[in-house]
């Protein structure tokens, strides 16, 4: 049965193929490996879509009676949050039961986060890294985690999960039957702390092109509230929600005098702008101010830190209309300021500055251009 066409320019529409995958390492795993976005981040939570990372293909997870490496996940991924991501990728014609799929998921949860460790989740980044040519902070920054730019703040992010027992079960198939989705969804609306999901991703085929369409099942309102609640008290210990006054405390400590007293009287100024918005960061060792400018994005696009850098964070931008033309404004008011001018490299992450307070009058001016924006 057709579900997916094609519209012509005239109106018309021709249905597309539909694929049923026969090799699961061809078809399903290595087309993940390389579009981990096909694992929906918005549908798992509209209000923050999560960002994904490759942490080891081919995950090897011991069985803890022996020690020996007794199981294999497909996927160990990584959010923005720190969440370990199991994903198992699996045929609509695998004859397995769906028991034994489920039971599969769970000996991956219950052995693999008790044997996990930060030391072993940040080697298995370091070899990420390596594969993919570039450093293990390059790496993370792709992701732009909640806890900032620190890789030490990251994996406490990471550790604290684990021990929390926060992880999630992905099922990424082509299609899954009724059967295996009204379980995933009755076990993911029981488990407080763990998710247990199903991405669909439906293929098609249309002359020399195939498509992908992905789809989450598996979770209600009902499952996404109680997750929501688990997950803010599991980490309100870690986390910190500085005060300014914690900010400028340890900036004091970090930074000349002048550096200091120009910060806080800029931070009145933004804190006074009708345009432009001033938060505190939620760091557990750096505490910083995040700058938004709401009319053309909400996420931040640049933020000052108490170890006295500027970081500028255009890859949190969103790429829309607004978006675009924010980042388009930061690069051309920067590139002609040395020490401020962002390497192309480093706008698909963060870009920290410390040696930025001799060109602040530029940054004075770069906010005086937003302000005056029509």
């Amino acid at each position: 049965m057709n579900n997916a066409y094609l519209l012509n320019p005239d109106g018309s529409s021709n249905p597309m193929q539909r694929i049923r995958c026969s090799d699961e390492t061809r078809e399903l795993q290595d087309i993940l490996e390389k579009n981990l976005d096909l694992i929906p981040g918005d549908q798992i939570n509209p209000e923050d879509p999560r960002r994904w990372i490759c942490v080891k293909r081919e995950l090897p997870i011991e069985d803890p009676t022996t020690g020996d490496n007794r199981w294999s996940c497909d996927f160990l991924l990584l959010d923005q949050s720190g969440i370990p991501t199991f994903v198992e990728c699996k045929r609509f014609l695998d004859s397995r039961s769906r028991r034994e799929v489920i039971g599969q998921m769970f000996d991956y949860a219950a052995n693999g986060s008790g044997y996990f460790s930060r030391d072993l989740v940040a080697d298995y980044l370091t070899s990420e890294a390596l594969r993919r040519g570039t450093t293990l902070d390059g790496l993370l920054q792709t992701l732009g985690p909640d806890s900032g730019e620190s890789l030490d703040d990251y994996l406490d992010l990471v550790e604290n999960n684990i021990k929390q027992g926060q992880v999630r079960l992905v099922f990424f198939m082509e299609e899954a039957r009724p059967e295996l989705r009204s379980i995933v969804e009755f076990l993911n609306s029981q488990l407080e702390r763990t998710e247990m999901l199903i991405v669909e991703a439906k293929q098609f085929q249309s002359a020399n092109q195939r498509f992908v369409i992905p789809s989450l099942w598996g979770y209600t309102e009902e499952a996404r509230t109680i997750k929501k609640k688990v997950t803010v008290t599991s980490r309100a210990g870690p986390r910190r929600r500085w005060t300014e006054e914690e900010f400028f405390e340890a900036l004091n400590g970090n930074c000349a005098p002048q550096q200091v007293d120009w910060l806080r009287g800029f931070s009145d100024r933004l804190k006074a702008s009708e345009r432009l918005t001033l938060r505190m960061g939620n760091g557990r060792k750096t505490g910083s101010l995040i700058v938004t400018f709401p009319e053309l994005s909400s996420r931040s696009f640049l933020f000052f830190d108490s170890n006295g850098g500027i970081v500028f964070s255009l890859h949190l931008v969103s790429n829309d209309e607004g978006g675009s033309r924010l980042k388009d404004l930061v690069l051309e008011h920067f590139s002609r300021v040395p020490r401020l001018a962002i390497p192309e490299e480093k706008r698909s992450g963060y870009h920290g500055v410390e040696d930025w307070f001799g060109d602040r009058s530029e940054i004075e001016a770069f906010f005086d251009k937003l302000e005056a924006l029509s």
